[in-house]
């Protein structure tokens, strides 16, 4: 099981695979440099629409940011949307 921590280190760990920096996440996602900041250090946490962007961009499965693993109050599989299929 991950801790927090690796969760927050996770998503660092896969912009700076994809050579990005804090920066240039922010610009393609259209948020402040802080916000990026933020996210990785686990101040605060992406919205469910910031984190399919994250999953895009750093082309991971969003499951790999599923910060329900310690204590967020809304576990992924909640914050999804239901398709009608």
């Amino acid at each position: 099981m991950y801790s927090y921590f690796d969760v927050r280190w996770r998503l660092s760990a896969c912009r700076v695979q994809v050579g990005y920096s804090q920066v240039e996440v922010a610009r393609l996602m259209g948020v402040q440099k802080s916000t990026i900041s933020n996210w990785e250090t686990g101040r605060t946490h992406p919205t469910m629409k910031n984190a399919k962007k994250l999953s895009e961009l750093y082309r991971i499965p969003l499951a790999y940011m599923d910060w329900s693993k310690e204590g967020n109050a809304t576990p992924l599989k909640d914050r999804e949307i239901p398709i009608g299929i």
